[in-house]
């Protein structure tokens, strides 16, 4: 009973948002691909006036970045199989044989984090995969720093994609899934690295590629993709796309 009654609200709050949003004149949207994703499913007879403006990042993650070594992979955000941590696990031990030498850091908490830990353990991955269930947020600029590549492995639309933004401020090789607003932060090959979404041996291939690169080619790409956070993203410029949207109205 209980979940019928979940899913009749869940029908009738899906109704009314679309209305309440269609009562909205102006909107932004964080990312072209979650504008597009609620265009899919609202009628937008009403013409609203629709803008994207990113997520800003705070300016402590743009002060110079360390230098870019070891062979850690940082993944940052709910334990969900949404998220895609299941295909990482499910790629790790393959990775492995290719980059024998790499560890596996997760930061976050979720309905999955039990199953995800009970298959590291049954797969003898506990060397290489550290679990991380909170860290204070002040915390996690370091841990940025204290990785070589961030990973974004994403299966469904990521609205933003906070952690890739962050870890590109941070100057880190990101390997992020080509879906979502994480798409749309990356230039591929040349400000982070893409992968097919869902693909396993896409994403084994993107790490494997990013372990592999030796420091100063981390450097660079880390580097081309702090320039692209601090010429987009800064809260500076985030404050005045909101001013130019709104208050000129």
């Amino acid at each position: 009973p209980r979940n019928i009654g979940r899913f009749l609200q869940y029908v009738l709050n899906v109704s009314y948002r679309q209305k309440a949003l269609l009562s909205i004149p102006y909107q932004v949207f964080i990312s072209n691909a979650e504008r597009d994703y609620i265009r899919s499913v609202v009628d937008e007879k009403l013409g609203v006036e629709q803008e994207v403006i990113y997520n800003p990042v705070d300016a402590e993650y743009l002060q110079p970045v360390t230098p870019v070594s070891g062979k850690t992979v940082l993944y940052v955000g709910r334990l969900e199989e949404y998220k895609g941590v299941g295909l990482l696990l499910k790629s790790w031990s393959e990775l492995l044989k290719q980059a024998p030498d790499a560890k596996l850091q997760l930061v976050g908490q979720g309905a999955q984090a039990k199953d995800y830990q009970d298959f590291v353990r049954k797969q003898g991955l506990n060397e290489s995969v550290e679990f991380v269930p909170h860290m204070n947020y002040l915390d996690m600029l370091q841990t940025y720093d204290e990785a070589s590549v961030v990973v974004a492995p994403h299966l469904w639309v990521e609205p933003f994609g906070r952690t890739v933004a962050e870890g590109m401020a941070r100057g880190r090789v990101v390997v992020a899934s080509d879906t979502g607003g994480s798409s749309e932060l990356i230039e591929d090959s040349v400000t982070g690295l893409l992968f097919k979404r869902g693909s396993q041996k896409a994403l084994i291939a993107k790490l494997v590629t990013a372990l592999q690169m030796s420091d100063e080619e981390r450097s660079q790409m880390g580097a081309a993709a702090q320039d692209w956070v601090r010429d987009n993203l800064t809260q500076e410029r985030i404050a005045q796309q909101y001013e130019n949207f709104y208050l000129v109205r």
